[in-house]
């Protein structure tokens, strides 16, 4: 089975307890990741596996034009009873010729350790991207990868799912945007903080550890 495909079926599984499910990364991301697209109003946006629409929902707000994909249609329908008013794709993005659309903006949100060749990655962004566009990346911060902290969920059977994923080192990420033509605005290192820690007693043992990494890239 291909990684595309085991992700398909996990996240699948997934999407009936991911909203609620208590993830300290995805929680670190909810706090952090939005103020860094904030600004966005009024843009053609791509959200690359954009799940049940956590962040589809501020990017809609914000009166930008969205456009959600994801490998998951289980996620997917998460993201329609949301927002039934935003276009979503199921597909997957390193699969998909996307090329008859143009965007403004892109945002990835935990999703970049699923990808495999970061080459093809970056080459298909910058071939979506109108001129001074924007990519902006949240992704699981390389230290923790590291340390075999990939994506992973257990369902409530107690089972443990591994999500197929592979640890991105921050050079080999800038070498391949970089090489597909992009310039790096800029990368920042996310930390536990206290909001973080407050909302799960377990959760304290992050404080001040690497959590993820936030990447902005421009054509």
């Amino acid at each position: 089975m291909t990684s595309s495909k085991i992700n398909r079926q996990n996240y699948n599984i997934w999407s009936s307890s991911y909203d609620d499910y208590p993830n300290p990364t995805v929680a670190i991301d909810e706090l952090i990741m939005p103020e860094f697209y904030q600004d966005w109003s009024h843009e053609n946006v791509l959200e690359i596996g954009c799940g049940t629409g956590r962040h589809t929902l501020r990017l809609y707000s914000q009166k930008n034009k969205v456009v959600g994909i994801d490998v998951s249609e289980g996620m997917l329908a998460k993201a329609k009873e949301k927002l039934p008013e935003v276009e979503f794709i199921h597909c997957d993005f390193m699969e998909q010729d996307l090329q008859q659309f143009h965007f403004d903006k892109v945002l990835m949100s935990l999703v970049l350790e699923h990808i495999r060749d970061l080459d093809v990655f970056f080459q298909k962004i910058v071939a979506i991207l109108n001129e001074k566009g924007e990519v902006l990346i949240s992704e699981l911060h390389p230290e923790r990868g590291k340390q075999g902290l990939l994506a992973h969920f257990k369902t409530s059977e107690g089972d443990e799912v591994k999500l197929s994923s592979k640890t991105h080192l921050e050079e080999e990420i800038l070498s391949c945007a970089e090489n597909a033509g992009l310039i790096l605005n800029f990368k920042k290192d996310i930390v536990g903080n206290e909001e973080l820690a407050s909302m799960n007693k377990k959760w304290g043992k992050y404080l001040g550890r690497p959590m993820i990494q936030i990447w902005s890239f421009s054509k």
